[in-house]
């Protein structure tokens, strides 16, 4: 499993929007019911997962596209509107592949 770095996410943002959503949710909700911070492992496992399957299908589905985005945005120093070219590309290949 490739490691995730912050550029990474930066990257998958919108379609980590779009696939764990529900996941990230449940996370905070139990980390509003619950100050024990143990009390959320399951649903923090589960936010984890969904990241680390959307990550290994980027790069196996769309790696070409999604790590010429990637790239763009570090290049461009997270300018979104420098990469939209890219970005077109990548979200093209994610709605149809991931």
């Amino acid at each position: 499993m490739a490691e995730i770095s912050g550029d990474d996410m930066w990257a998958m943002a919108k379609v980590l929007r779009e696939k764990c959503t529900v996941q990230a949710l449940n996370v905070s909700q139990c980390k509003l019911l619950s100050s024990d911070p143990a009390a959320c492992a399951t649903q923090s496992e589960e936010a984890q997962r969904c990241l680390t399957v959307v990550h290994a299908a980027a790069l196996s589905s769309c790696n070409d596209t999604y790590t010429a985005y990637r790239d763009c945005l570090v290049e461009k120093r997270g300018i979104f509107s420098k990469c939209r070219d890219v970005e077109a590309k990548f979200k093209e290949c994610a709605q149809a592949k991931i």
